[in-house]
């Protein structure tokens, strides 16, 4: 298990902030970040969960988003462009599997049968 501070970024149009975010992880399994000493957030927690897929060298993912922002400005933004920035953020890690991994593999989840 491992765990770092990270300053990162978070913009949507117009409005930039940055913010600290703590990572926590446990390879290959899971990794957690939550905003740490913040004005920006009322909480954010984000949860990314690997499990080995149907084949090998996949995996299934299942990812958990929890965010509240402070400002009530903020939050409208959020709720108006919810979808485009959950699809920034799959694009983003898509984007970056790819680099590090390289083309990925496509599967078939109909070919596979389910096992207890």
């Amino acid at each position: 298990m491992g765990s770092f501070d990270a300053e990162l970024e978070i913009g949507f149009k117009f409005l930039v902030e940055s913010y600290i975010s703590h990572v926590e992880f446990e390879r290959p399994k899971w990794i957690k970040t939550t905003a740490r000493d913040t004005g920006l957030f009322d909480h954010l927690i984000n949860l990314w969960q690997f499990k080995p897929g149907p084949i090998p060298g996949t995996c299934d993912l299942s990812i958990l988003v929890d965010f509240k922002f402070n400002s009530p400005l903020y939050r409208q933004v959020a709720s108006m462009f919810f979808k485009e920035v959950a699809t920034r953020l799959m694009g983003a890690f898509s984007d970056r599997c790819r680099l590090v991994y390289g083309p990925g593999v496509r599967v078939d989840e109909n070919a596979f049968e389910q096992r207890a």
